[in-house]
């Protein structure tokens, strides 16, 4: 939740600096150009919008300097910025005032806790009930998978037999139910065929012998009587007979075909949605242990929130409210008002930066004339504004290339302090920079210098001759800086020659 930022900043900070646009300062001592012509004991003096007809090239010390306003700014800070994992309401409890001093490991931000730690305990309770949810969960799954396992068996056991039972019935069953249907019905009629035999039997033996009457009336009539018992056991033995054979067996082969058909479908139902009903149940205990693990999660990070409602500081140094943009501390007004008893702060923002006001530097805005003329190593002198009587040196030791947002570009100069001087960052300052140094230059007027620059060859040159017109030729030469309408002559010239302005 605190992110801090130490010296190690990158070489190059592409912002704006607030300096002013530099003013050129420059020494041309002891250039003398040939623009006065002697006479006698005068000296005609050439007039100003007038180009003199030859000069002669002469040495002269030069020195250049560039006169710029600069911002100091510490190397070495931390970042005070919140990000917690989890707890986004933060309500300052106390807070330390904007510039106090402040040493490595002091408390300088303190935040409220008690709705963070109402919540702990509600997130810790959940967790309880949720590892409750699981541990069930977890079992059910246990006792699932056994189930499915036996349920798996058992219909492929009853898909089995049900197919056993149709094949028998038809391959067996269903011949022997007619064939005993037939029997029974055939043995019925054997019995009352038996019946009538024996009754008419009685009837002629009893009319033969000398049998009492009455006896013989007892025995015809027990023997008439088994033949009504006879024809009626026929008679019902063909309404089954008929019966059993059109319906009863019918029906019998149709139930055991629809109970195969069952079974079968039974079978492969169970095979596809036991195994996704398990599945079902796994997921979501697979997702119940992610629950308790977001829910661990959570309260671990809610714990380090906790933990970090109290912001220590990690360096020793000075405590500014805000951050530094381009040297400038634009914030600091507005984190007073959030840094404040009971103010709201937001999360990923600098809300503090503890600066080490011994780590300092200075940071240079350059136009672009001003880019040509600054190198790095360039000796600085540094004269702050709000301490008098003091000034410190250094060089510049960083200048980018780039183009900021303001139209310049960057350069930073290192510099010490003086403990007696005290320097805090955001101060402002004088730079003045030693771009040039050079003794006895030669340097010609800007009008005599001439190029070709759509011809092959569009070096640089000058019309070099002797005092009468008609000797002069092109002498090629190599320039440096360009001051003051004069052009430092590096090479291809000598002090004495003559320059004309143009070939005669």
């Amino acid at each position: 939740m605190q992110s801090s930022s130490k010296s190690k900043r990158p070489s190059f900070f592409f912002f704006s600096v607030c300096a002013c646009c530099a003013i050129l300062l420059i020494q041309l001592s002891t250039l003398q150009a040939d623009e006065a012509k002697p006479k006698g004991n005068k000296t005609e003096t050439i007039p100003p919008n007038k180009t003199p007809k030859f000069v002669e090239a002469k040495p002269g010390d030069l020195n250049i300097w560039l006169n710029l306003d600069g911002i100091y700014e510490s190397t070495a800070f931390d970042e005070i910025v919140l990000e917690p994992k989890q707890w986004k309401t933060l309500k300052v409890k106390k807070v330390v005032a904007h510039g106090a001093t402040v040493m490595e490991g002091d408390p300088i931000l303190w935040l409220e806790t008690k709705e963070l730690d109402k919540e702990l305990v509600k997130q810790k309770r959940a967790l309880v009930r949720a590892e409750l949810s699981l541990r069930l969960a977890s079992d059910e799954l246990r006792f699932l998978k056994e189930s499915t396992a036996m349920n798996l068996e058992s219909v492929d056991r009853s898909a089995k037999i049900a197919k056993e039972e149709l094949d028998y019935f038809l391959k067996v069953r269903e011949q022997q139910s007619v064939k005993s249907a037939n029997m029974g019905l055939k043995f019925t009629k054997y019995s009352l065929e038996y019946a009538r035999e024996e009754l008419n039997q009685l009837q002629q033996m009893y009319e033969a012998d000398d049998l009492t009457e009455q006896t013989e009336e007892i025995i015809l009539k027990r023997a008439q009587r088994s033949v009504e018992s006879a024809e009626y056991s026929l008679e019902r033995s063909e309404l089954s007979h008929t019966r059993r054979l059109a319906t009863l067996i019918p029906r019998e082969k149709q139930a055991l075909i629809d109970s195969q058909a069952k079974a079968a479908l039974n079978r492969a139902k169970s095979v596809v949605t036991l195994p996704l009903i398990l599945r079902n149940k796994e997921l979501d205990v697979e997702k119940q242990q992610r629950d308790v693990e977001k829910l661990n999660k959570k309260i671990a990070e809610l714990d380090r929130d906790r933990d970090m409602m109290t912001i220590f500081a990690d360096r020793s140094g000075l405590v500014y409210y805000g951050r530094c943009v381009n040297g400038k501390w634009s914030e600091i007004s507005t984190r007073e008002k959030q840094l404040k008893p009971s103010g709201t702060v937001t999360v990923k923002t600098v809300l503090m930066t503890i600066v080490d006001p011994t780590a300092l530097r200075v940071r240079i805005s350059l136009s672009e004339e001003q880019l040509a003329m600054a190198k790095q190593g360039q000796a600085a002198a540094f004269t702050p504004k709000a301490r008098l009587n003091y000034f410190s040196r250094g060089e510049l030791a960083e200048i980018s290339p780039v183009l900021q947002s303001d139209g310049k570009y960057l350069a930073l100069a290192n510099t010490k302090t003086n403990p007696e001087f005290p320097i805090t960052p955001g101060m402002t300052c004088k730079v003045k920079v030693r771009v040039y140094e050079k003794k006895k230059a030669l340097s010609v007027p800007v009008t005599m210098i001439h190029r070709d620059e759509f011809s092959t060859d569009p070096r640089p040159y000058v019309w070099v001759g002797s005092k009468k017109a008609g000797s002069q030729k092109k002498q090629f030469v190599e320039t440096g800086y360009s001051l003051a309408g004069r052009v430092e002559i590096l090479s291809g010239l000598k002090p004495g020659d003559i320059i004309w302005p143009k070939k005669p």
